[in-house]
């Protein structure tokens, strides 16, 4: 998602999107400036990139511990558990590096 900052003495002030024309930018801008009792050429804009990926979890850390959300109420994690085999091709694999994301959320289980 990109967006278009709006900015006056170093401090965002606005933010858009930027699927916006550049006379609608200059509209704002004009609006800002008559706001904050500045010119226009003294608002800076900045584009910018986010992600719209983020991978969220279902566990988060606090001061409890870690926590799960995957009820309807947050639960508190009692204990950690992986069962693995140290001869397991499959281990010797994720200690290589290979596929260490899988095999984690394969073999990791929470007690509660």
């Amino acid at each position: 998602m990109k967006l278009i900052q709006f900015i006056y003495n170093d401090n965002i002030i606005a933010q858009q999107s930027a699927d916006m024309h550049l006379n609608r930018v200059d509209e704002i801008k004009w609006l800002l400036a008559e706001a904050y009792k500045c010119f226009p050429d003294d608002i800076e804009t900045r584009y910018i990139q986010l992600e719209v990926k983020p991978i969220l979890s279902n566990y988060d850390v606090s001061n409890k511990g870690i926590v799960s959300f995957n009820s309807n109420q947050p639960t508190n994690v009692k204990g950690v558990i992986m069962n693995l085999a140290d001869s397991d091709d499959e281990f010797l694999d994720a200690i290589q590096g290979k596929n260490i994301d899988r095999f984690v959320e394969k073999h990791l289980q929470f007690k509660f």
